[in-house]
């Protein structure tokens, strides 16, 4: 059992690693779209590493710790992949093979140092390629997305099922014409009409139709051309238009009888339209007739009128936030104010025999304590009432 506290290790036995790929390469069909594994494979990962015997250093491999590995490993696989590609940003100038690595020497060393500062990733591969990059590129899914891409699980479909498919959502249901044969003729019946009686009958009568047609326009051309002027038989014969309606009673002169579609007619009111104006209040439509009353005519604002109503407005709206912002003022007493109030009452109670002097000067250390007993003090409205008021208040005092 390794000491407590001590992690695994994966650096100092070069064998950890392949192994691990290895055994990840027989269970690659367990893998997630992601390229990681579930729970079950990491720990079956970890029995077979434990298998294996105990670790050269550190203790037992773990599901945690090989997830941690794979992880590694595939951002390296990724990181190479971009730089097989020419597509990793800041590797200009470099290049990579699995043989030499990036192929550094003693001239392009420094260079190589300032490149991994930052691009530590890098730094295993200055003069060697990555062994368990193939295995590793094996195991991986696919990046690529589409619909042609090839998928290990989903099975393809058989071309016989792919026909049938294509044959049913190509067929088409048409109308049938009178043409159309119940049943389409052989081809030994095309090649000898003579054979089949209805492929025979529509032969001869398609025939007959071509000959008429030929025979027609023959006789079109054999016909003596006709002027522009004698082709008014071909237009199509006038068609009868009804009377216009007038607009107005038409004037009857002696010479001129009045018939019923020349009689004047009633003339309909046309409904008034009320004009909507751009601030959507409605316009009254003009008249010739009346004349609009002076006092209803807007007149014209002159400056000094705008500036009028503008201070007024601006008035209005300080005095608004003067009654938001400063306080209100009250129409009781202020606490000093009141206690004075107090006071002499209790002055006043003295005289008459209500309160000894002692209970006016320990009410006089009460008021002043709290206004409150002052206003109660105060609310009392006969002398008998702040005399018992008094003895209760000294007893708490």
């Amino acid at each position: 059992m390794s000491p407590r506290g001590e992690s695994c290790d994966w650096t100092f036995d070069p064998t950890d690693k392949p192994a691990l790929v290895a055994y990840f390469k027989t269970i690659k069909d367990k893998i997630g779209q992601g390229g990681s594994w579930d729970q079950t494979s990491l720990e079956s990962a970890a029995m077979h590493m434990a298998e294996r015997g105990p670790p050269l250093k550190g203790a037992p491999k773990t599901a945690g710790s090989i997830k941690g590995v794979w992880a590694g490993m595939k951002k390296i696989h990724d990181t190479l992949v971009l730089v097989l590609a020419k597509h990793y940003p800041g590797a200009s100038g470099w290049t990579y093979n699995q043989e030499k690595g990036f192929s550094v020497t003693a001239d392009s060393h420094a260079e190589w140092n300032t490149f991994i500062k930052q691009h530590g990733v890098f730094r295993p591969f200055a003069t060697q390629g990555w062994d368990i990059f193939d295995n590793v590129k094996d195991i991986l899914p696919t990046r690529a997305r589409g619909v042609h891409v090839f998928n290990a699980a989903i099975p393809p479909a058989t071309p016989s099922q792919a026909f049938d498919d294509a044959s049913q959502s190509q067929q088409l249901h048409l109308p049938g014409d009178d043409n159309d044969f119940d049943d389409p003729p052989s081809p030994s019946q095309l090649l000898n009409p003579s054979q089949s009686q209805p492929f025979s009958d529509y032969w001869s009568q398609t025939q007959s139709q071509l000959s008429q047609l030929i025979s027609n326009w023959s006789q079109t051309l054999s016909q003596p051309s006709q002027p522009v002027g004698d082709w008014s038989h071909l237009a199509p014969p006038p068609q009868p238009c009804l009377p216009a309606r007038p607009l107005g009673p038409v004037p009857t002169t002696p010479d001129t009888v009045a018939t019923p579609s020349t009689a004047a007619r009633p003339a309909v009111p046309l409904p008034a339209v009320a004009l909507r104006t751009a601030s959507g209040g409605v316009k009254r439509a003009a008249s010739d007739e009346f004349q609009t009353p002076w006092a209803a005519k807007r007149g014209k604002t002159s400056g000094a009128d705008a500036l009028l109503a503008i201070s007024g407005s601006v008035d209005r709206v300080g005095d608004a936030m003067r009654d938001c912002f400063m306080p209100q003022k009250s129409s009781a007493l202020s606490p000093t104010k009141q206690i004075e109030r107090a006071r002499k009452l209790a002055i006043e109670d003295q005289e008459i025999g209500m309160l000894t002097s002692r209970e006016r000067v320990t009410l006089n250390l009460i008021f002043t304590r709290d206004s409150t007993v002052a206003d109660a003090y105060v609310a009392e409205t006969t002398s008998e009432g702040r005399s018992a008021l008094a003895e209760v208040l000294i007893e708490r005092f």
